[in-house]
């Protein structure tokens, strides 16, 4: 912005400052005949003053909407930044399967999974997680005698993670089998 009143401003003092200095070595007639030439300069600067003017406003505006989009992107990388710092916050599971069998436990029993839930959802069995479709049920053998805890969440299409039932501690004895059945309340 300073650059252009400095490109557009200079010039136009320097022929305002021109147009006003007197002739003192002119005649009369000449005298007259200047002084239409210097009102027709001054409409002229008058003119490119307004111009610069507008310029300067259309400038004020295009700065203006700049400056919200810029603000707009602030609120867009600080909303990022809040949610990769509530992502880092939870806990990390894994979706790894061991390729060998687990080796049978006499000591074991057996969990039930059944989603009645209108969408998929992801049970963290001991912060193992299980992908159960709508509709179905799956069994987990083997599953080690004693406290163990559970959660089930919904990953909805907008990539938020929706907790349908947060982190619950049960018991399982020797031979058991736990059911847990998701469903609409």
């Amino acid at each position: 912005m300073i650059r252009t009143w400095k490109m557009l401003g200079y010039p136009a003092i320097l022929t305002a400052a021109l147009a006003a200095a007197p002739s003192l070595a002119e005649a009369d007639d000449t005298a007259k005949q200047n002084s239409d030439t210097k009102k027709v300069t001054l409409d002229d600067i008058n003119e490119s003053l307004k111009s610069v003017q507008k310029k300067l406003e259309e400038y004020r505006l295009s700065a203006n909407i700049m400056g919200e989009d810029l603000q707009s992107l602030k609120n867009k990388v600080a909303q990022l930044e809040k949610d990769m710092n509530l992502l880092r916050s939870r806990s990390s599971t894994s979706n790894y399967q061991p390729t060998a069998p687990p080796t049978p436990n006499a000591g074991a029993g057996r969990v039930r999974l059944v989603n009645s839930w209108p969408a998929t959802v992801t049970i963290l069995l001991n912060d193992r997680s299980f992908r159960v479709e709508s509709g179905q049920e799956v069994n987990v053998k083997d599953m080690p005698v004693g406290t163990f805890t559970y959660e089930v969440l919904e990953a909805r299409p907008d990539n938020t993670v929706v907790h349908i039932r947060e982190k619950q501690p049960r018991t399982l004895a020797s031979g058991e089998t736990f059911t847990i059945h998701v469903h609409p309340r």
